[in-house]
């Protein structure tokens, strides 16, 4: 039988919330499957881009993907207290 381990859930956010599981000394970010469908898609266009010589299209995709995975970067620091990193823009 798989024992149920006590999830603490840091952050109220509902599309990728901080939680803290026992056995990890730092806490993670659950994102949620579309968000991650999206963001692998996102990926696998900036490959496309890339190998069609499509540099400003994949610079725009990599831009949004930045954005993305900085929210929840930005929502993780939030929730576990630490400073936001300055990220390039």
């Amino acid at each position: 039988m798989i024992e149920e381990p006590q999830i603490k859930r840091l952050s109220a956010a509902t599309n990728a919330p901080v939680v803290q599981l026992p056995e990890r000394k730092l806490p993670g970010v659950v994102v949620q499957g579309d968000s991650l469908r999206n963001l692998a898609s996102l990926a696998g266009e900036i490959v496309k881009q890339i190998e069609a010589g499509r540099y400003a299209e994949a610079g725009d995709l990599a831009n949004e993907v930045d954005e993305l995975l900085g929210g929840y970067l930005d929502s993780y620091e939030a929730a576990v207290g630490a400073s936001p990193k300055a990220r390039s823009d």
